[in-house]
């Protein structure tokens, strides 16, 4: 059957316009909403991080952009939630620090920090103090480490539970000095500085964030901050070196912008264009200095070379202090 030419002409068109019509709607994104998801209730340092950015893509890529609270099983299920999600750019994940150690010490995760997602930027870090009573006689980690090899065993450390950032920080800091301390894990930060304060504990290490104000007040006194250079947070407590402690004990807590594995990479160059601008913003850095929070600066290649770093470190450290998997 010959098919008369001014349909296959208009067959051509249709064909013309429909190949015309789905590049333009590639190249259309964003289109609708982004969600991020963050694995922890509102008003923790994930939600507020979250939320600060999602306001900064917002107003840059304008489209809205909200979060959405996935919580529980130490946020493993937002991280699951966020590794299954469509690769097309409108489901991003605000990772943190946990999920770089989850793997070394929860079984049956769903996930993995490194090969699950896409990087596309740190958004912030803090670092940790370590604190003492005002009525410890240590005044730095010198005579901290002195008075733990004197006694040792009798010693104890608080946490903020097993596994915790907190609680790997310290059995670092165990191996590096050579001490002998006991762990005491709490559910939380609260009642860990709680009987710190009450000399139920002899010492912590306690984020920034946490600790700025009874560090400032002189509810505690802070010996030492696991970063490399002093803190504008903390301006009057010096490095571990400076203090006399151990080289090698940099940690810190930090979160961090990514994608579902597999979203094409000019969506990827979209949003982390638009997170660098909010990163660099100063009502943004301004928010994050009031919060004690530093703003991230690394590419996206670097962010997943500090992934990988962050979730082998932890592994190591897991190993060495034989802290048992759930």
């Amino acid at each position: 059957m010959k098919i008369p030419r001014f349909l296959l002409s208009a067959i051509g068109l249709c064909s013309a316009l429909g190949v015309a019509h789905g590049a333009a709607a590639a190249e259309a994104w964003p289109a609708k909403p982004i969600t991020i998801i963050v694995g922890y209730p509102a008003g923790g340092s994930n939600d507020i991080v979250g939320r600060i950015v999602a306001k900064g893509l917002s107003e840059r890529l304008g489209v809205q952009a909200v979060v959405d609270n996935r919580t529980g099983a130490a946020g493993s299920i937002g991280a699951e939630a966020a590794a299954r999600a469509k690769p097309d750019g409108y489901t991003l994940y605000m990772m943190s620090s946990a999920q770089a150690l989850a793997p070394s010490i929860r079984k049956g995760l769903n996930y993995d920090p490194v090969t699950s997602y896409d990087p596309i930027a740190l958004a912030v870090s803090t670092t940790y103090v370590l604190a003492v009573n005002p009525k410890d006689k240590a005044a730095n980690v010198k005579e901290l480490i002195e008075e733990a090899k004197a006694r040792p065993g009798q010693m104890k450390y608080a946490s903020s539970g097993i596994g915790a950032g907190i609680h790997l920080t310290s059995e670092r800091f165990k191996s590096l000095a050579g001490v002998d301390i006991v762990h005491v894990p709490y559910r939380g930060d609260t009642p860990m500085i709680t009987d710190l304060m009450g000399g139920h504990v002899q010492m912590a290490f306690i984020p920034i964030p946490g600790a700025r104000s009874y560090v400032a007040s002189g509810a505690l006194r802070g010996l030492a901050v696991t970063s490399d250079e002093r803190i504008a947070a903390l301006p009057d407590v010096p490095t571990f070196e400076e203090s006399g402690g151990p080289k090698g004990l940099n940690m810190s807590a930090w979160w961090g912008l990514v994608a579902p594995a597999g979203t094409p990479k000019d969506v990827l160059d979209k949003i982390e264009d638009a997170a660098v601008q909010t990163l660099k913003s100063e009502e943004v850095r301004r928010q994050f200095a009031e919060l004690a929070f530093e703003p991230g600066s690394l590419t996206r290649e670097d962010f997943r070379k500090f992934i990988a770093e962050e979730k082998e470190k932890f592994a190591e450290i897991i190993r060495a202090s034989n802290i048992k998997v759930e």
